[in-house]
């Protein structure tokens, strides 16, 4: 009977261990995934960013050359 209960024992402890396990990784998973998306954001923020000061530089010059 005490082995019984030792056994059961263990086998929740395994299985709470691997639910941690699998939560963990999928936490880890998502953390990756949004830093990820929040790079490439920033990298699309900045392209934006930037084309548009050349757009602006462009237009600007171009104004003095009219002139």
């Amino acid at each position: 009977m005490f082995f019984g209960a030792v056994t059961f024992g263990l086998t929740e402890l395994n299985f709470f261990a691997e639910t941690l396990l699998v939560e963990f990784i999928g936490t880890k998973a998502d953390l990756l995934a949004e830093i990820t998306f929040s790079l490439v954001w920033r990298v699309h923020v900045v392209s934006v960013a930037l084309l548009k000061v050349r757009t602006v530089r462009l237009v600007f010059q171009k104004s003095f050359l009219v002139l």
